[in-house]
Formats: structure tokens, sequence, C-alpha cells
């Protein structure tokens, strides 16, 4: 059995849900006017893409002045913070925001089985992996 074949279901659902949850309205690179440098010519920021998947908070209106602040991460919708505190002691939390970033929505807990299986049937290093690339050419670092 090949190896994508032993996930081949689960690739097609997790498939559909990122198309689903994924797609960005070609409409909205002409309606926010998506540049590809990174400021304007007064100094602004620009657009640099449009994803649903992340989003800094660099400024906040204060008093009606645009003002920097400390700043703040969202996966998603969800705050950075509020994710990490949420995974605080109890668990290791990649699998869960990896799915989040993938796939749009915190996984319940046969989607987060069915997707930490799936990880784990591609985590195997091809077979003389270890012999032929680490132990015949080391390396000082070995990351």
């Amino acid at each position: 059995m090949s190896e994508y074949a032993a996930i081949e279901k689960e690739a097609e659902i997790f498939t559909g849900i990122c198309s689903r949850n994924d797609a960005i309205d070609p409409a909205l690179f002409d309606r926010y006017g998506v540049k590809r440098g990174l400021r304007d010519k007064d100094g602004n920021g620009v657009i640099a893409g449009i994803t649903n998947i992340s989003r800094i908070d660099a400024f906040e209106m204060r008093d009606g002045v645009k003002t920097p602040c400390e700043g703040k991460l969202w996966y998603r919708g969800y705050n950075v913070y509020d994710l990490i505190r949420g995974l605080r002691g109890k668990r290791y939390g990649f699998e869960e925001i990896a799915y989040l970033l993938l796939l749009g929505d915190l996984p319940t807990r046969d989607q987060l089985n069915t997707f930490t299986d799936c990880l784990t049937k591609c985590r195997d290093l091809p077979s003389n992996f270890v012999r032929d690339v680490i132990m015949k050419a080391p390396s000082k670092d070995l990351m």
C-alpha cells in the first residue's frame, strides 16, 4: 500500500474543508487595492495579500488617531495568546493549531484524532534514511 493510499480518504476530506474555509473572493483584491510593496507613498503599510488565516493588529484607534500598539496576532479569529492559554498544562498543541491553520476551525476530539492519526502515518522516515543520510554524512548541526 502506498503512503498516500493509507490516508487517501482523510486527505480528500481535509482537501474539501480547506477549499471551503480558504476561498478568497477575487473581487476583494480590487476592493482593498492589494499591492506588491509593503508601504504606500505616505509610508503607511499596504495590504500585501488577503488571507483569512491570520491577522496582525499593529495599530489602534485612540481618540480618532491611529496609534501604534503592542500588537496582536490572530489565527482564524482567535487571539494567539488565548490559544496558548487554552493549551497550557493540558497537552501539546501543535496538531490542534496546525488543524486550525490548515482547515479553518479548532478540531473536535474526533477530528483531532483523525488528523493526528493521519500525521502519524506520514512521519515514518524512508528505510535506511538514518544510515544513509545521518550516519554517512554527519554534520556538526543535526538540525
